[in-house]
């Protein structure tokens, strides 16, 4: 799930949560946290003004978190061309 809400800031902010209830094994968070700053650096331009917070709902399987990586990629993008033109 991604939530984000105007901080009226000229930066864009990011948060993530990854519990162990969603991916038990801590190198399985660290991952899916490393791959959401990744994308979330990758589209920071257009993400301007924004706090953005990623809840984990379960964890990606490895063969498949390019995927995952695409489609938080396309979620941000999404994000970044719904905010308004005044930052709200």
């Amino acid at each position: 799930m991604v939530f984000a809400r105007p901080n009226g800031l000229e930066q864009a902010r990011i948060g993530i949560v990854a519990s162990k209830k969603t991916a038990p094994r801590a190198v399985d968070r660290n991952c899916v946290k490393r791959m959401v700053r990744e994308a979330f650096r990758r589209c920071r331009g257009s993400l301007d003004g924004l706090d953005v917070v990623v809840r984990l709902k379960r964890c990606p399987p490895r063969g498949s978190r390019t995927q995952a990586r695409n489609e938080l990629l396309r979620l941000f993008t999404e994000l970044g061309s719904r905010k308004a033109p005044d930052g709200a």
